[in-house]
């Protein structure tokens, strides 16, 4: 099971991330949260930070304001303005954070990296929202989460690399490029290179973190990080290459 539950979880997050943008954007804000809330429950325990609670909490205060100005700014021309601010706020929260430690700053440089990478990943998850703002976006919400989860099931196989991370890109465009035939039939071209982007992004996230895993809180966290970083890595694709 500690390789099939990530899995079977990551295609959870997915699919319920798909029927909450199809069905209301605030839904789809809620459900990105609570992604959010699963990473940032186990992360400093997925990466062994000295201070697991005090990086948890940063790093889910950091992905809800995020959802936050997301579901604010993103009728606006430019809503990766506020995130590249929030971004730099990050920085600046990974290191107080460090500052309120009581044990010593133990392992100073591995804790403010960990803690700031999950802070990135979490403010990739207001990628979802912005995608759902787009023309037609709860459609390619769909199209970008059908992306994730057909890479992310792969991602439990027992093939060898490179063969696992090719067949997982590969699984994840043909299951977006079959969603976007019945929800966009006029943009599968396109939809197909967002696609293999979004499913090479999650494969990647999914295999760095997949040997870190130790726990039920660690597997629960490493199962919704891929899916996080899918909304932001799917709105870059899809403004590049359509939009």
């Amino acid at each position: 099971m500690t390789a099939a539950l990530p899995t079977l979880m990551s295609c959870a997050f997915g699919v319920l991330v798909a029927a909450a943008a199809l069905a209301d954007p605030l839904l789809l804000t809620a459900a990105v949260a609570l992604c959010i809330l699963t990473m940032a429950m186990g992360w400093g325990e997925l990466l062994g930070l000295p201070d697991p609670a005090g990086s948890g909490a940063t790093v889910l205060a950091a992905g809800w304001i995020a959802l936050l100005l997301a579901y604010l700014r993103s009728a606006q021309d430019s809503p990766l303005g506020a995130l590249a601010g929030l971004m730099a706020l990050c920085v600046l929260a990974a290191f107080g954070h460090e500052l309120l430690r009581k044990d010593g700053r133990k392992n100073l440089v591995g804790s403010v990296t960990g803690t700031l990478s999950g802070e990135a990943i979490a403010v990739f998850g207001a990628g979802w929202v912005l995608l759902s703002d787009l023309p037609v976006g709860s459609d390619v919400v769909a199209c970008t989460a059908a992306a994730a989860v057909g890479a992310l099931a792969v991602c439990s196989t027992p093939l060898p690399s490179p063969a696992l991370e090719g067949a997982a890109v590969l699984t994840g465009t043909v299951l977006c490029v079959l969603v976007s035939l019945f929800l966009l039939p006029g943009a599968t071209a396109s939809l197909a290179l967002c696609g293999a982007g979004v499913a090479a992004a999650a494969t990647g996230v999914d295999r760095l973190l997949r040997p870190a895993v130790r726990s039920s809180a660690t597997q629960l966290s490493m199962a919704a990080a891929p899916v996080i970083l899918a909304g932001t890595a799917g709105y870059v694709a899809f403004r590049v290459l359509v939009a």
